[in-house]
């Protein structure tokens, strides 16, 4: 299975809406808020977080996968220590690995706060697919996107 890097700006911006709708929560816009959630999570789990650019991934090679789907990845190659919010346990990974991780807290947590079955449906099945795919997949390239310590953590987090 391939993580396919989206490079369209236009492609880029359509991703949130497209995964979470245009419903509002909160008084904002579902997607938007589901974008400053992601971002607050990174500050709360990562210490060391301070900003930093995100690649946007979608998964392609799988049977059946969620179309809207996708995952944002920092790009930084170094490794970061991410806390769970679930507990005392802690992880040491790529930052791509923990942007993915706080990721998939984060849709969750917005899944499971809406009404809209049909935008929690979505989110539970790019949960359930990256949580199937994460260790097999590889870049475009052919380069394979999590290391073993990374699978290793992203178990120890995501339970």
């Amino acid at each position: 299975m391939k993580a396919i890097k989206i490079s369209n700006p236009t492609e880029i911006n359509n991703l949130f809406s497209n995964l979470f709708g245009n419903s509002v929560f909160k008084g904002k816009f579902l997607n938007v808020y589901a974008e400053n959630l992601f971002f607050s999570g990174m500050d709360q789990l990562i210490p060391s977080y301070a900003g930093g650019s995100f690649d946007f991934y979608k998964i392609t090679g799988a049977v059946e996968i969620e179309e809207t789907g996708f995952f944002p990845l920092n790009t930084s190659i170094k490794e970061v220590l991410i806390n769970s919010p679930f507990g005392d346990e802690s992880a040491t990974v790529s930052f791509q690995a923990a942007s993915l991780i706080v990721w998939l807290i984060i849709i969750e947590q917005v899944a499971n706060s809406i009404d809209d079955e049909d935008i929690q449906e979505k989110i539970y099945c790019t949960i359930q697919d990256v949580k199937h795919c994460y260790p097999n997949l590889f870049y475009e390239d052919g380069k394979k996107l999590f290391s073993q310590n990374d699978a290793d953590g992203f178990r120890k987090i995501i339970h």
